[in-house]
């Protein structure tokens, strides 16, 4: 039930990292080495990175936000398959 402007002000205020939960942070170079030369869907990567995001996990919306920045930093390439994205990552693209 909502509660009025008064009744939100006399409530204690909660600091940013204490109110929700902290996202654990991935390493992401050894994800891209682990995914390099191969096809791979964003659930397929998403497996991985949880595997090397610690205890917290990692969301599927954060790894294909991390692939799509592969694919404009021109070291991944991105195809649909069906409803499926799939990305390429190039061991090439990655050494220039």
């Amino acid at each position: 039930m909502p509660i009025s402007l008064e009744e939100f002000r006399k409530l204690s205020t909660v600091p940013a990292v204490k109110a929700g939960v902290k996202v654990g942070k991935c390493q992401w170079n050894l994800v891209q080495a682990e995914i390099t030369g191969k096809a791979w869907s964003v659930k397929e990567v998403w497996v991985i990175a949880t595997k090397h995001s610690g205890d917290r996990g990692i969301s599927r919306t954060r790894t294909k936000r991390w692939l799509d920045k592969l694919v404009e930093k021109k070291v991944a390439m991105k195809k649909q398959d069906g409803l499926a994205v799939i990305y390429w990552i190039n061991p090439e693209e990655k050494k220039k």
